[in-house]
This record gives structure tokens, C-alpha cells and sequence, in this order.
């Protein structure tokens, strides 16, 4: 039988031969684990990317929605309300004022008392049925307080015509606030939308003074 040294130990031909074939093999076997891993890593990588991009399609589906559904029903609402309230206040003033002249001829709509003109202010937001559009508003402003839509798609045509009606009757909504009530969505979103406007208009304000100094600086040279 043909044999080869190794150092002191002599071992067969056919066990080199065997050893060789089982490092080969161990050699295969680590590659396609190396394969297996970049497959599975590629796989994966994919799986995310796609579930990325549904979760972006969804929101995008779920920002058009909340536009429609303010275009087609809240700021219609809104303009309703703003019609009937101005018409009933005006109304409850007009009646106030002429029950003071039978006592006072001299009387006129500035020597309302505030405390009475807020009470005609706020029969006014009730009998015009303002909770409506508040609950209407907290239906949609949950899309938004949960990440559901894209806000850079929703904010910009929204944000002024939101913010001036909310501020424009926050008495109203802070009577409608209650703890089973709370308004949690129309809140979150009333203060969100309130800095980023604020934060806009700081900014813009920013710009022209830069733009005045400038042109100071450039009369002084």
C-alpha cells in the first residue's frame, strides 16, 4: 500500500484523499451558507422595501380621503355654520338692543355687557349646531394624530381653514370638551398644525427683516 509522510505520522493515500474531499466539501458547505445569507438578507430587504412602500401608498390613499372628505363635508359644514351663527347673533343682539332702548333711549350695541354678549355668543354656537362640525373634525383629525396620512400632503391646503375656524370658536370647543368627550384628535392636531403655522409665519417674518436690512446696508455704502 502506498503511503505518505506526515511529519511522524505516516498516513494512507486514500485518507488524504478523503481529507481533501471532506475540507472541500466544508469549504462548499460555508459558500452556500455565505449565499444562503446574503438570499435571505436580499429577501428580507425586499419584504421591508415592499411593506415601506405599502404603508406610503396607504397613507397617501388615506391623505386624499381626509382632503375629500373636508373639501366635500367639513368646510361646508363650516361655511353653513358661519352663515346661521352670524344671522343668530346678530339676531339676539339686534333683540337686546331694542328691549334696552324702551328703558334707555340713549342705549346702543356698544353697551352690551361682555358677560351678556358671551352668553348671545355662545346661544348663537349652540342653536347653529357647531358640535357637528367639531365631531366631523375629530373623525378626520384621527387619521391625522396617527400617523395614518402624509402630513406635508394634508397641511398645506388645510392648516388656514382648520386653524381659523377652531380659534375662531375655541370657546365653543371648550365648552364641547368634556371627559367623555375630549376632543382628543381635534386638540392634538389644533396644537401640532398651531406651532408649525407659528413657527411659518416666524420664519417668513425673518426673511423680511433680512431682506429690509439689506436694503438699509445697501443705502450705506
Amino acid at each position: 500500500m502506498n503511503i505518505t509522510a506526515v511529519g511522524e505520522f505516516q498516513m494512507p493515500v486514500w485518507a488524504q484523499w478523503a481529507d481533501w474531499v471532506l475540507a472541500c466539501l466544508g469549504n462548499i458547505a460555508v459558500v452556500a451558507g455565505v449565499i444562503g445569507v446574503v438570499v435571505a438578507f436580499k429577501t428580507f430587504k425586499k419584504t421591508v422595501n415592499d411593506s415601506d412602500e405599502e404603508r406610503l401608498t396607504t397613507r397617501m390613499t388615506n391623505s386624499i380621503e381626509v382632503m375629500r372628505i373636508f373639501s366635500d363635508v367639513i368646510i361646508p359644514q363650516m361655511t353653513d355654520y358661519d352663515k346661521k351663527f352670524k344671522k343668530d347673533y346678530e339676531k339676539r343682539r339686534s333683540s337686546v338692543i331694542i328691549e334696552a332702548k324702551e328703558q334707555n333711549p340713549d342705549f346702543s350695541e356698544e353697551m352690551i355687557p361682555e358677560v351678556l354678549d358671551d352668553v348671545l355668543r355662545q346661544l348663537a354656537q349652540i342653536n347653529s349646531d357647531c358640535s357637528s362640525v367639531f365631531n366631523k373634525m375629530e373623525q378626520a383629525c384621527a387619521y391625522i394624530k396617527c400617523g395614518l396620512v402624509l402630513d406635508d400632503l394634508v397641511y398645506p391646503p388645510l392648516h388656514s381653514v382648520f386653524l381659523r375656524f377652531v380659534e375662531s370658536n375655541m370657546d365653543a370647543l371648550n365648552r364641547l370638551t368634556t371627559p367623555d368627550v375630549p376632543y382628543g384628535n381635534v386638540h392634538y392636531v389644533l396644537s401640532k398644525w398651531g406651532k408649525k403655522a407659528k413657527n411659518e409665519s416666524i420664519d417668513r417674518r425673518q426673511r423680511e427683516l433680512d431682506e429690509e436690512r439689506s436694503e438699509i446696508l445697501s443705502t450705506l455704502i
